[in-house]
């Protein structure tokens, strides 16, 4: 199964993880139709691997739709972009909408990182994490 199929496939077992995509190593943070309550342990899983990784080297992907959310988790997500921003080279968002999008312009603002853009498709988010 590929990347794409895996993000694509609608399980909802957790699939965070650190995977290949045309050559080029991925983290993908699974937050796809998480409650509130599940979103701190799969986001602390990436942040290991994402720790252990080069600075300014990881290509990020995470998913964000149909995920539930509230304030402490917003704010804990404002921490964890903050903390990093130093490994991250590029970091895909999918599920980006509506009131998502606006926590993630301020998410921008607040980090100081600007390596990060929202995408529709996985397929579209894959091919512009990997583009030099």
């Amino acid at each position: 199964m590929t990347l794409e199929e895996l993000v694509n496939s609608g399980s909802q077992q957790n699939k965070t993880g650190e995977y290949e995509y045309n050559g080029r190593k991925i983290i993908f943070l699974d937050l796809n139709g998480v409650q509130p309550d599940g979103i701190k342990s799969r986001v602390e899983l990436a942040k290991t691997l994402i720790f252990a990784s080069q600075p300014d080297s990881v290509l990020l992907l995470t998913d964000f739709r149909d995920m539930r959310y509230d304030r402490e988790r917003t704010d804990y997500a404002k921490q964890v972009s903050i903390d990093i921003k130093p490994f991250v080279k590029k970091s895909a968002l999918l599920g980006i909408e509506g009131l998502k999008k606006i926590i993630m312009q301020s998410l921008m603002v607040f980090s100081g990182r600007t390596n990060m853009k929202p995408f529709a498709e996985v397929k579209d988010a894959l091919e512009w994490l990997i583009k030099l």
